[in-house]
């Protein structure tokens, strides 16, 4: 994915599917996401797994559950963009 925009959706859905077939293949599966600055690309498909294995019902809480995750300040996801493209393919 580009650096500070939203991925495109299919590259996203194989991440979630790839995600939730390993994870489901052995419980001491784990899997590690990062980018350049772990939050913006990063950040990005995490929520979109945690919305697509429902985790969370929709993206703001997604991103917040993330934020908290990922960050001392809240501020992880942040970009106007990829958090509106969560909420419009969910």
């Amino acid at each position: 994915m580009m650096d500070h925009n939203p991925g495109p959706v299919p590259i996203i859905l194989k991440f979630t599917i790839d995600a939730v077939c390993y994870l489901a293949s052995d419980e001491d599966n784990i899997i590690a996401v990062h980018c350049k600055a772990g939050k913006g690309r990063t950040g990005l498909a995490i929520c979109a797994y945690f919305i697509f294995t429902e985790l969370v019902s929709d993206a703001e809480s997604a991103v917040k559950l993330f934020n908290s995750r990922r960050t001392t300040n809240g501020k992880g996801l942040g970009i106007a963009s990829q958090v509106r493209y969560l909420d419009y393919y969910h």
